[in-house]
């Protein structure tokens, strides 16, 4: 893979696949959203400790605040997940996406005190913070997801 960007306030890193995956693989690529909206629910898939796939649920809506933080909105470079109502995220985990109700990722996991045995908060990096980032092809999502200047606020899966 190629590094294409990465900003540090939203634990961003964006990085493309050298060469195609195999058609008979089936991959398909999540969409995103950008447009800052809270997520009514959402859905954590990852690889705690670099176990096999696990999925976490949060049926409650997710707030916008700062890394680590608890008022809303905070810095709004994080999106939280309060308490986990089904699954958990553990070390191993950052990286993986959030996913909103439209299946469609607003962020990636920059950490939190989520384990097994507690029901501490996550926090991930905000794809709507990510995208302008620090305003250059370097630091920012922009210019790499919408290369066409669409201006579109969301992709669906691809």
């Amino acid at each position: 893979a190629t590094h294409l960007a990465s900003y540090s306030k939203s634990d961003m890193t964006l990085l493309k696949l050298n060469s195609a995956p195999k058609p008979e693989w089936n991959v398909h690529f999540s969409g995103w959203d950008r447009s800052g909206a809270d997520a009514t629910m959402a859905v954590a898939i990852h690889h705690p400790n670099v176990d096999e796939k696990s999925i976490s649920f949060e049926y409650d809506p997710t707030e916008v605040t700062s890394y680590l933080g608890t008022a809303v909105p905070g810095d709004s470079t994080h999106v939280r997940v309060v308490d986990w109502d089904k699954g958990t995220t553990e070390p191993g985990s950052s990286g993986s996406p959030l996913f909103d109700q439209n299946h469609r990722v607003i962020g990636q996991l920059h950490g939190g005190g989520a384990a097994c045995g507690n029901d501490d908060s996550d926090y991930y990096g905000r794809i709507f913070t990510s995208w302008e980032g620090g305003g250059t092809p370097a630091t920012s999502l922009k210019s790499h997801l919408d290369s066409a200047g669409t201006g579109d606020l969301f992709v669906d899966t691809i």
